[in-house]
């Protein structure tokens, strides 16, 4: 009986001192770094940064068309929106579309009306004595009150022309006169045509009826 309590107590502080836990140690070495992860979603946007210095100046472009009191610039206005100049204006004194053409009076003139096929004027008859008369060719626009025949220009020169109050629409004569001189007896005539339509003249308008303008070149 004595030994039993003798082993029991010793096997007791065994087991005391088996199951104490010991100091730690001192640390280890740091490890070598690991593979970078992958990159983060984006941020937002930071705000915007300040203005730029200005461009250089580009090249100046031509005077636009502009209207005036009497010639009035044209359109074409497309469906789309687009619009394009229709090279022309509107003389709104004598409500007609206007060209610039040489005048008679060495001026530019905004002159209306088609042109005349013939440069001189012609009659309807063989003496040159009745009022003379204009050929335009159908196959333009018929003319609404002018018309222009062009009096002078050749070998590359600029045409000069006069403008024309046209009066009465007349039948087709069988033939055509001109006059080739001061003389009633230079009166030479040739056969009418069927593509132009023949009008009498009403006067031939003077020059300063119509908007001059000046030529000008960019600086």
């Amino acid at each position: 009986m004595q030994n039993s309590i003798i082993l029991a107590l010793t096997l007791t502080v065994l087991l005391a001192g088996c199951s104490g836990v010991s100091p730690s140690g001192l640390d280890g070495a740091p490890g070598p770094a690991g593979e970078p992860g992958p990159p983060g979603e984006p941020g937002e946007p930071g705000p915007a940064g300040p203005q730029g210095p200005p461009g250089a100046d580009g090249n100046p472009g031509g005077a636009a068309a502009e209207s005036g009191t009497r010639l009035k610039v044209r359109h074409w206005s497309a469906d789309d929106g687009a619009t394009l100049r229709a090279g022309d204006f509107f003389d709104v004194e004598i409500n007609e579309p206007c060209v610039f053409r040489l005048a008679s009076d060495g001026s530019r003139r905004c002159m209306p009306g088609p042109a005349s096929i013939y440069p001189t004027p012609m009659y309807a008859d063989p003496g040159c004595s009745s009022a003379p008369i204009v050929a335009l060719d159908k196959l333009c626009a018929p003319p609404k009150d002018y018309a222009v025949r062009w009096i002078s220009g050749s070998c590359g020169a600029a045409l000069a022309f006069d403008v024309l109050k046209l009066g009465a629409l007349i039948e087709t004569p069988q033939n055509v006169w001109f006059k080739t001189g001061p003389n009633p007896n230079n009166c030479v005539g040739q056969a009418s045509s069927d593509a132009v339509d023949y009008y009498q003249i009403a006067e031939v308008a003077p020059p300063s009826a119509f908007v001059g303008a000046t030529l000008i070149k960019d600086p």
